[in-house]
C-alpha cells in the first residue's frame, strides 16, 4: 500500500473537493488549477458537505488511530488521556461541534451513535 498525500487536508474552493497543501506525486496541477481547487486535488465530486470533511479530517484520524493504540497497549485511561481529548475534539469539528466535549458517562453514547 503506497503512503497517502501529506501535508495538511481541507475541503477545498468549491465545497465538493478535498486538497492539501502538499504536492501529489501522482498529478500534475497547474497554477490555474491550484487556485481553482484551493490546493493539489486530492477528491472531487464530492455531494455531500459532510463527506468531504470526514475526507479531509482522514490524515489526522488516522494519527490519532494509531497514537490511541500506543496508549492503550501502555494501559492509561483512555478519557483521561491527551489523546482522547484531542480525538473528542477532532470529532466534534467533523459533527459540526454538535458533540459534548466532556466525558461523563452519559454523554459517550452521543459518540458512539454517530
Amino acid at each position: 500500500m503506497s503512503r497517502y498525500t501529506p501535508g495538511t487536508w481541507k475541503v477545498g474552493s468549491g465545497g465538493g473537493t478535498v486538497v492539501s497543501d502538499a504536492p501529489v506525486p501522482e498529478r500534475h496541477m497547474d497554477a490555474r488549477d491550484l487556485e481553482y481547487y484551493g490546493g493539489e486535488l486530492i477528491a472531487e465530486s464530492i455531494a455531500n458537505p459532510s463527506d468531504a470533511r470526514l475526507i479531509a479530517k482522514a490524515p489526522q484520524l488516522l494519527a490519532m488511530v494509531r497514537k490511541l493504540y500506543v496508549e492503550a497497549t501502555e494501559n492509561r485511561g483512555f478519557w483521561q488521556s491527551t489523546t482522547a481529548i484531542e480525538v473528542r475534539t477532532l470529532l466534534a469539528e467533523l459533527h459540526g461541534n454538535n458533540l459534548p466535549l466532556d466525558d461523563r458517562k452519559e454523554n459517550r453514547a452521543a459518540w458512539i451513535d454517530r
